[in-house]
C-alpha cells in the first residue's frame, strides 16, 4: 500500500471515529439500559466491520491526481501547512473560550455545554407555569464528547477538549475536500476555509443586498433588541461560568 493510500485509509478511519463517538455517547446517555446495551453493541460491531472493510479494501482509486511527484519533504511541508491553517481558523473562532466569542456562542452554546455537564442525561427543561418537563431537542451531538470529558476532568478540560475536537473536525473536512478535489495543495485548503459567500457582501453592502433574507435579518429592530436582551442574559451566564 502506497503512502497516499495509507493516508486515505487513515482519513476514513479517523472520520468514522469522529462521527461514531457522539452517537455512542447519545445511545448510552439517552436510551434506557435495555435499549442502550444492544444498540451500543450493534454500533460497535458496525464500526468494527467498517474498520475491517477499510483495511482490506483497495485504496488505489483514492490517491490524489496531482502532486504524486512531490518529494517526501515537500509533502510534509504541505501537510503541515494544511494542519496549521485548520488550527489557526479554530483557534481564533472563540471555541473553548481561548479567543473572542460572538454573542450567539457565548450565550447559547456555552449554556448548552454547561447544562450537559451539570444536568443528568437525558436533559429536560421545565417551562415556566408548566409542571411537566420537555426534552432538549436540538443538534447536540457536538457537545457530548466535551461534556463527558468535563464530568470526569472539569470545566477547563471540557473547553480544551472542545477546541481540540473542533480542530480535528475542521481538519477532516479540509482533508475530505482536498481528496475530492484530487490535490493536497495548501491553496485549495485556503480556498475551502476562507470561502464565504454572501455574508461578506452583507457586511460591506448591507443596504444594497437588503433583499436577501439573511442580510435583512442582521438589521431588523427585532434582531437588535434580541441582541440587547441577550447581552444581559449572557453577562449573568458568564458570571456564573467564572465562579
Amino acid at each position: 500500500m502506497t503512502q497516499q493510500a495509507r493516508f486515505s485509509s487513515l482519513l476514513e478511519q479517523v472520520s468514522l471515529v469522529h462521527v461514531f463517538l457522539p452517537c455512542y455517547l447519545f445511545v448510552l446517555g439517552w436510551l434506557r439500559w435495555y435499549f442502550a446495551i444492544p444498540s451500543s453493541v450493534v454500533l460497535a460491531l458496525g464500526v468494527f466491520a467498517a474498520f475491517r472493510a477499510l483495511r482490506t479494501s483497495d485504496s488505489e482509486d483514492a490517491e490524489p491526481r496531482e502532486g504524486t511527484g512531490q518529494s517526501r519533504r515537500a509533502r510534509i511541508i504541505n501537510e503541515v501547512g494544511i494542519i496549521a491553517l485548520a488550527v489557526l481558523v479554530v483557534a481564533f473562532s472563540g471555541m473553548g473560550g481561548f479567543a473572542h466569542q460572538v454573542p450567539d456562542y457565548a450565550m447559547k452554546h456555552n449554556s448548552f455545554l454547561k447544562d450537559f455537564i451539570e444536568s443528568a442525561w437525558p436533559i429536560g427543561y421545565v417551562q415556566r407555569g408548566d409542571s411537566a418537563s420537555g426534552p432538549l431537542v436540538t443538534y447536540f451531538a457536538f457537545y457530548l464528547p466535551h461534556a463527558a470529558v468535563d464530568k470526569l476532568m472539569g470545566w477547563r478540560a471540557a473547553n480544551l477538549s472542545s477546541l481540540l475536537w473542533t480542530m480535528l473536525g475542521v481538519y477532516l473536512c479540509v482533508a475530505w475536500f482536498l481528496r475530492l478535489v484530487g490535490s493536497r495543495s495548501v491553496k485549495y485548503a485556503v480556498f475551502f476555509l476562507f470561502f464565504n459567500g454572501l455574508d461578506t457582501g452583507c457586511h460591506r453592502h448591507d443596504s444594497v443586498l437588503a433583499g436577501f433574507g439573511h442580510c435583512r435579518a442582521r438589521t431588523t429592530p427585532r434582531h437588535v433588541s434580541e441582541l440587547r436582551r441577550g447581552a444581559h442574559v449572557g453577562a449573568r451566564q458568564l458570571a456564573v461560568f467564572q465562579e
